[in-house]
């Protein structure tokens, strides 16, 4: 059996050297070992009374099933204050509440960290004062969410009538000083922000961005960081795709019905101008290694998995050549890759791998039109990253499928610029992760064309 070592003398301490004050303050504000444990999951001491405040609170039992004119006659309770609701015992259910929304806040702030302060670090970078601002003023947000935020599943609505709660919101925020206000709109602004992050509208066919468009994305942040700061980072960890179909569809049928109102005539409707970016146009004029001053917007092998909100699975489809974009089947293996919350860390891992791509798949990277000197250990701006994904993205999807099972497919001959693809049948029968073998639209009449003026020369 190994022998344990004693602690050094600099690591002992004794219940008795402890300030007499910090320990009445311990054995007074909680009653036992089981709440001293469960306060401090929850985060800074604090901002532990508006984390037991949460904790404490039901969500939403008393307006399930209710119309929305007897919605408007009940009274929202916030519970006791700070003050008062510290003073009674914490039972297991709490206790395991306060652990639990802990872990939503932590990782908030590590988010939070890495956006506003320190882009170097994954982790949290604030100090103890700015960490405890932030859990606090966190715990009171996400209270008024789930207390004055009614689902509109949960409430019957048949008159069009909308739920009136704007003086028990005031009366709410009156208990808070200026400067709690600041941070709660501040972390409140923060996860509408990161919501729209992540799920950042991108569609496949390039509309512009106007005002109408911006309007309609903000308040469908807003309106879904209602939900609270939990589904916040469920978003954010999961990618739910669900939430930018849903704007999508909203979004799309708003400039249907302004396009019909401007030209009725499919004719006289403007169309679509070509990506800016695109490569197949020649359009691309960024440089690989840029040099520009990003400051700490960075990214590299310590962060990879933050990429996700310069890239939401839409604008990542958007980075592969020809028509693949419009490949649905190839887009759902796609989305299968990165799904996970260390998805795009892993794909970007596997790019800069040099030995992952099969040979032939290696000598067309060799070979892009704007092959660089890339590094996996180094640190990328947004757009240097977009131009690595423009050059390999289709090169690690092509050598990724061999490694899946079913992944025998013939090659198209028309490749990535295949039209047939938007087919889904189409595209899960063949492989279009290849060079086309054909110039894109050409077609027999062309070819036969192309031979009739080549027997006009030789005569």
């Amino acid at each position: 059996m190994p022998r344990v070592r004693n602690p050094p003398e600099c690591y002992k301490m004794q219940f008795t050297d402890l300030n007499q004050d910090l320990i009445d303050r311990i054995l007074t504000s909680l009653s036992d070992f089981n709440s001293l444990a469960s306060a401090n999951a929850a985060g800074p001491p604090l901002a532990f009374p508006a984390a037991l405040r949460l904790a404490r609170k039901p969500f939403f039992r008393e307006w399930f099933g209710r119309r929305i004119e007897e919605v408007n006659k009940i009274v929202p309770d916030a519970g006791p204050d700070e003050v008062h609701i510290v003073q009674q015992p914490i039972d297991r259910r709490e206790a395991e509440r306060l652990v639990k929304n802990g872990i939503v806040v932590r990782a908030l702030e590590d988010v939070f960290s890495w956006r506003c302060k320190d882009r170097r670090s994954s982790s949290s970078r604030l100090s103890p004062e700015e960490s405890m601002r932030f859990h606090r003023a966190m715990y009171c947000f996400w209270l008024f969410c789930g207390i004055y935020c009614i689902p509109a599943k949960g409430v019957s609505n048949s008159s069009g009538a909308e739920i009136n709660h704007s003086e028990h919101h005031a009366q709410f925020l009156r208990s808070f000083s200026a400067e709690e206000l600041l941070e709660i709109r501040r972390v409140a602004d923060f996860c509408a922000d990161l919501f729209g992050w992540v799920t950042d509208y991108c569609d496949l066919f390039n509309c512009p961005v106007d005002a109408e468009r911006t309007a309609i994305f903000t308040a469908h942040c807003r309106c879904n960081t209602e939900m609270g700061p939990e589904a916040v980072l469920e978003n954010y960890n999961r990618l739910n795709v669900m939430n930018w179909l849903s704007y999508e569809r909203l979004l799309l049928g708003r400039i249907r019905a302004r396009h019909c109102r401007e030209a009725p005539d499919d004719r006289a409707r403007p169309r679509v101008a070509a990506r800016e970016s695109d490569p197949e146009r020649g359009l691309w004029r960024a440089r690989h290694v840029c040099r520009a001053v990003s400051g700490l917007k960075l990214y590299g092998k310590t962060n990879w998995s933050l990429i996700r909100g310069e890239l939401s699975l839409t604008k990542l489809r958007l980075h592969l050549p020809g028509h693949l974009p419009r490949n649905e089947y190839e887009g759902e293996r796609l989305v299968s890759r990165v799904w996970e919350p260390d998805g795009y860390a892993r794909m970007m891992e596997e790019i800069f791998d040099a030995q992952y791509a099969p040979p032939k798949q290696t000598e067309a990277q060799a070979h892009a039109p704007k092959a660089g000197p890339w590094n996996a250990e180094g640190l990328y701006c947004a757009a240097c990253v977009k131009v690595l994904l423009w050059e390999r993205l289709w090169v690690w999807r092509g050598a990724r499928q061999l490694l899946e099972p079913n992944h025998i497919r013939d090659d198209c001959r028309r490749g990535w610029k295949c039209r047939k693809q938007e087919h889904y049948g189409h595209a899960e029968m063949l492989n279009h992760f290849c060079m086309p073998a054909r110039k894109d639209g050409e077609d027999l009449g062309s070819r036969r064309a192309k031979r009739k003026r080549g027997a006009r020369r030789e005569d």
